[in-house]
């Protein structure tokens, strides 16, 4: 009994220990005010693309590692033919915690992996990553513990920051989204989810979050998600450096690959220019619809069978996101023009409160106090009671 009591004990403190930690010990934050964009002039990201040079992309796939613990099949040699042969320039392994280095000598290469070993999904993907950062909040996280992980892997200035599949059992909910910072783009189309709620709702707050879409493979033998999602980016090279501000900047799109297109034809987006309040956009293909979606997902306008148009945008409405869809099921989303006070948009923060977060520590530090006190009085030596004791003192 002894025994079972002491790993009981232990148990419950290692659990007591990860609850204060994760929402007593860590920061507090103050989250800038909710506001859409705003200013007298149209930001626009692919204001500087004058030919259709895009490199075709995916950022999130496993294979086997951890000797199997972790959902991935097959090599990353295996994913990295697989990519290869349907026109990939870019295809980075992303596995939990591990930074997949079979590619590095290629220009393209991009170091990455998930981040995130909790209950809910909370995963943020590192592209470009350096190093691994290997904290985690388990349970539920509340969105100061969210704040708190973007803060630690943004530490590394070259690495683009992405939310992976946020509508994924509520990994981030449209509250926490609102007043997030301090990540560089979203994972809006995967395989897995998509999550087009969660991106207009960053939008219609005013955080400049960006696209991305992605496959999410886990198992390229069966390849059941292999090439349906991919990120068209525009980078004057294949180098490193060139690709991951490319993705911070705006300058890609994601692609949502129909059953029956050609994998090395893709549409792609040969102009979105703004001139003064007027937007315009060609494409390289006629799509069946085009869809111009503003704060929300609310649809202002639509114009059929094109592969160029133009409209007027007016302060009415924060930003404005192109969807382009075709006959074969592909369909393209941009990244939004939106308003902005001159010509760099300005980055939103959010801030430790100091205060707070050492309240929330002094009453951590009291909970666990209280606990270990209550361990000693009660099976600690010396101790009048003890499992099991009670009842044979009474029998005799």
């Amino acid at each position: 009994m002894k025994v079972l009591r002491n790993i009981i004990i232990s148990l419950l403190t290692g659990i007591l220990w990860l609850v204060v930690l994760q929402y007593f010990l860590g920061n507090r934050y103050t989250f800038a005010d909710q506001a859409a964009y705003k200013g007298d002039s149209l930001f626009n990201p692919y204001q500087r693309i004058d030919k259709p040079e895009w490199l075709k992309g995916n950022f999130h796939a496993h294979c086997h590692a951890w000797n199997g613990i972790t959902n991935g099949h097959g090599s990353a040699e295996e994913v990295h033919r697989a990519y290869d042969s349907l026109g990939y320039a870019i295809h980075a392994l992303s596995n939990y915690h591990e930074i997949d280095t079979s590619l590095h000598r290629r220009p393209a290469y991009i170091p990455a992996y998930e981040h995130g070993y909790n209950i809910q999904k909370t995963h943020q993907q590192v592209l470009g990553a350096r190093a691994i950062f290997w904290n985690d909040f388990i349970f539920p996280q509340t969105v100061h513990n969210k704040q708190s992980i973007l803060a630690a892997l943004q530490r590394d200035p070259q690495a683009v920051i992405v939310l992976n599949h946020p509508s994924k059992r509520q990994g981030y909910t449209l509250e926490d989204l609102k007043v997030l910072t301090g990540y560089h783009c979203m994972e809006v189309v995967s395989a897995a989810a998509k999550s087009f709620e969660e991106w207009d709702t960053a939008l219609s707050s005013g955080k400049r979050v960006y696209i991305i879409g992605n496959d999410d493979l886990h198992n390229v033998r069966t390849g059941d998600r292999l090439g349906r999602v991919c990120t068209m980016v525009y980078a004057p090279t294949q180098r490193q450096e060139d690709i991951l501000t490319a993705l911070k900047e705006g300058r890609a799109y994601a692609a949502e690959i129909g059953a029956g297109q050609d994998p090395y034809r893709v549409p792609a987006l040969l102009g979105l220019k703004v001139h003064a309040d007027t937007v315009s956009v060609v494409l390289t293909d006629t799509a069946q619809a085009i869809r111009v979606i503003t704060e929300n997902g609310r649809l202002w306008k639509s114009f059929a069978h094109c592969r160029a148009l133009s409209f007027r945008a007016d302060t009415t409405h924060a930003y404005y996101r192109i969807e382009a869809q075709f006959e074969n099921g592909t369909v393209l989303y941009f990244n939004p023009v939106f308003y902005s006070e001159g010509t760099s948009p300005a980055t939103i923060t959010a801030s430790i409160r100091p205060v707070a977060t050492w309240w929330h520590r002094a009453i951590g530090l009291l909970i666990l106090l209280g606990w270990l006190l209550l361990v000693k009085r009660l099976w600690g030596p010396g101790s009048k009671r003890g499992w099991g004791r009670g009842r044979l003192q009474r029998s005799e």
